[in-house]
């Protein structure tokens, strides 16, 4: 199970008693099942080997939801899955899986539980149902100091050192670079790129808003709104990207670029995204950064490098 920072949103692989106490306990999140047991369930519930293509994109394609239920229909259709009752269960629960659907709640970009799945298996690596309770702790706190060290690295390579630019944009890249973390920021420097094949076609100017109409240069016809607010600078696109990953779409960057904005707005990095993500967990009275100096990193590692490591077989 993946949970959101806020339990606004939880990731399952649909067990049903969880299910239900979800619903119960936290009856204002988004609860979302995973895509990986989803579409092993189908390879099983279905075995139509052509049939699984169809799936994946009703399931992951960023699309309307009119065109969502033009897919489904389809789908259902061409393989004669009109009265099988697996596929009218997971009709009825197009809401907790079909990204159609679940646009503008915060996943993160998550869609399975492999996160969860991953901790497991890194955990297991340092103890096991047979080990003894002081082989536990020490283990334990050992795992604790990896992805310790792991975090401050990262956050050191992130505020230390400048990557290259490569776009034509040079302001509005390097002020995303100053603001977003080394992995967030070549994530949005592909979204950038992207931004440069968008046409404005439209604006329409309302009391606090404008309405901007953008499509892609020779595409299909396809348009997307993007609502802009100049006092205090907000964006929203119809899209519902920054609202479902917490990074601007190339809807919105379009926009910018058209207004000739050097700088990228506050309002379009998110906390969690930021260099500076860790300040606000700093404790009242403490000056220090998290991370700051090459020497912290070194002792870490060093830290981390001389435990004895733990022979598992020992315990077997």
């Amino acid at each position: 199970m993946v949970v959101g920072t806020i339990l606004d949103c939880i990731i399952t692989d649909g067990d049903l008693a969880m299910k239900d106490s979800i619903t119960k306990i936290f009856p204002a999140a988004h609860h979302r099942l995973c895509a990986w047991h989803l579409l092993k369930n189908a390879s099983t519930k279905i075995g139509i080997p052509d049939f699984m293509p169809y799936l994946k994109k009703c399931m992951l394609a960023d699309i309307e939801v009119n065109k969502f239920e033009e897919l489904w229909s389809e789908m259902v259709q061409k393989f004669g899955l009109q009265d099988n009752t697996w596929i009218n269960e997971m009709y009825e629960k197009k809401k907790m899986w079909a990204t159609a659907h679940i646009r503008g709640s915060f996943f993160a970009g998550i869609r399975t539980t492999c996160c969860c799945e991953a901790l497991h298996s890194h955990i297991k690596q340092y103890v096991h149902s047979r080990i003894n309770m002081t082989d536990f702790v020490q283990q334990f706190h050992k795992c604790l100091t990896y992805f310790r060290f792991r975090e401050i690295k990262s956050d050191f390579l992130s505020k230390y050192g400048q990557p290259m630019m490569q776009t034509s944009l040079r302001s509005l890249e390097k002020s995303a670079e100053i603001q977003f973390t080394k992995e967030i920021f070549v994530m949005f420097r592909s979204i950038m790129k992207r931004s440069m094949l968008l046409k404005m076609t439209e604006c329409h100017e309302m009391s606090t808003w404008y309405i901007f109409t953008v499509s892609k240069y020779c595409g299909d016809g396809s348009v997307w709104r993007v609502a802009c607010c100049q006092e205090p600078i907000d964006l929203k696109c119809s899209c519902f990207r920054m609202e479902s990953i917490g990074l601007p779409c190339h809807h919105i960057l379009s926009v910018l670029l058209y207004l000739d904005f050097d700088d990228l707005p506050k309002c379009l990095v998110m906390p969690r995204w930021s260099k500076f993500a860790c300040i606000s967990h700093i404790n009242v009275g403490q000056t220090q950064s998290p991370i700051s100096t090459e020497d912290e990193i070194q002792e870490h590692e060093d830290s981390y490098n001389s435990e004895n490591d733990y022979d598992m077989s020992s315990q077997e």
